[in-house]
C-alpha cells in the first residue's frame, strides 16, 4: 500500500503520489486526499471511486489539512452503485462484469431521526425528479432516479438525510475544528466540478451541489467565519442549484443584518464578525444546532423570517384550544409546554 502522511479509519492522505501508489490506493475503503507538494497534478481514474470521495490538494497550509481531515473523519455515508442501462463493453465483459454500473450520491436516511411516520413529506416534496417516496410510514430513495442536487437534504428540518459532502456530522466535526485554527477565515461552497484552488485564507467544502446547503448550515458557519460564499462553476447547470440558492439568500438578508455581493455565479455572505464565537461547539442535532447558532446571531436578527429559513413561531387560539393534548401526545419532538395564567 502507498504510504500516507495521516491514516484513520477510513481516511487515507497521500502525498506526491505515484500512479502505482493510486492504483494501490483503489482498494482503500473511504475518502482519498492527495496532498501535492512537487506535483502539479495526478491521474485518479485509477481510484475508480466517486468525485465526492477524492480531495486533490496543491501545497495546503497545516490549518487546511486539520479542517479537512475533521470534515472527512465525520463522513458517514457512501455513494449507491447503481445499475446502468445499455450494453457492456468488450473491455468490460472481458473483466467479468455483467451489468454496467456507475456510483451515484445518493441520500442516506437516518431513520432515528426521520418524522415521516408522524406526516413529514419535506423531502418527498423537495426532490426535482420524484426520487424520494414514502412507503409504509418510511422514506425509500430511487439511487437509480436520483440527480444529485441534495435538496432533499437541505430542506430536512431534523437532518434525518445525509449524502457524501452534505451531511450534518460531517460539517459540525468541521466547524468545531475551527476552534483550533485562525488561518482560514471564509469558506466557500462549491461542487467538485470547480477545479479552482482555495485562496488564501479560505477554505473550500466540497457538496454534492449548492443547492444541499442548508440555512442551518450557513448560521452555524457565521458563528465562526465572518464570510461565507456559495459558488456555482457552472450557472447553467441542469440542477439549477443558483435558483435555489436565490431564494435563500433572499430570505436570510430580510431576517439577519449581513452585507451580501453576487456576481452571477457566486454570493458572497458577510458579518462584521462580532458574532463569531471560538467556544461554542455543535453536536450534529439539526434543530438544536440552529437553535444555538440563532441565539449566538441575536444582536444581528431584524426579527422577520421566511419560509426557506424554517423560522416561525406557533401561534394557539386559546379561545378555541380545549387543552385536549392531541398536540402533546403527536408532537415527537416534545415541543409542547403548559404555563399557567393567574386566575
Amino acid at each position: 500500500m502507498p504510504m500516507p502522511i495521516h491514516e484513520e479509519g477510513r481516511l487515507l492522505i497521500l502525498e506526491d503520489p505515484t500512479d502505482e501508489e493510486l492504483s494501490e490506493a483503489a482498494s482503500h475503503d473511504g475518502p482519498v486526499v492527495i496532498v501535492l507538494r512537487n506535483r502539479e497534478s495526478v491521474n485518479t481514474e485509477s481510484l475508480k471511486r466517486h468525485r465526492m470521495d477524492i480531495y486533490v490538494i496543491k501545497n495546503p497550509s497545516e490549518d487546511y489539512l486539520k479542517l479537512l481531515k475533521a470534515q472527512l473523519m465525520g463522513r458517514r455515508t457512501r455513494p449507491s452503485e447503481v445499475a446502468v442501462e445499455g450494453p457492456i463493453s468488450r473491455r468490460e465483459l472481458l473483466r467479468g462484469a455483467v451489468i454496467r454500473t456507475k456510483l451515484v450520491n445518493a441520500p442516506t436516511v437516518m431513520e432515528n431521526a426521520c418524522r415521516a411516520r408522524f406526516g413529514c413529506h419535506e423531502c418527498v416534496s423537495a426532490c426535482p425528479v420524484g426520487a424520494l417516496s414514502i412507503v409504509n410510514n418510511r422514506v425509500e430513495v430511487n439511487a437509480s432516479t436520483c440527480i444529485e442536487c441534495g435538496l432533499c437534504v437541505s430542506v430536512c428540518p431534523t437532518g434525518a438525510l445525509a449524502m457524501v459532502g452534505a451531511d450534518d456530522n460531517e460539517h459540525v466535526l468541521l466547524l468545531n475544528k475551527f476552534n483550533e485554527v485562525d488561518g482560514i477565515r471564509k469558506i466557500t461552497y462549491t461542487c467538485p466540478l470547480n477545479n479552482r484552488a482555495p485562496t488564501d485564507g479560505e477554505y473550500l467544502y466540497y457538496v454534492p451541489c449548492i443547492a444541499s446547503v442548508s440555512p442551518e448550515w450557513i448560521t452555524e458557519d457565521l458563528t465562526k467565519v465572518s464570510e461565507i460564499n456559495l459558488e456555482c462553476p457552472d450557472p447553467n447547470c441542469k440542477l439549477s442549484g443558483m435558483k435555489y440558492v436565490e431564494g435563500l439568500i433572499n430570505d436570510l438578508s430580510r431576517a439577519i443584518k449581513l452585507r451580501i455581493n453576487s456576481d452571477g455565479n457566486r454570493y458572497a455572505i458577510f458579518s462584521d464578525g462580532s458574532v463569531i464565537n471560538k467556544s461554542v461547539n455543535y453536536v450534529g442535532i439539526r434543530r438544536s444546532d440552529y437553535a444555538k447558532s440563532l441565539s449566538i446571531l441575536k444582536p444581528l436578527m431584524t426579527g422577520l423570517g421566511g419560509a426557506a429559513l424554517k423560522i416561525f413561531n406557533v401561534a394557539v387560539d386559546t379561545i378555541k384550544c380545549s387543552f385536549c393534548g392531541v398536540c402533546f401526545a403527536k408532537c415527537p419532538e416534545r415541543a409542547f409546554d403548559v404555563g399557567g395564567v393567574g386566575g
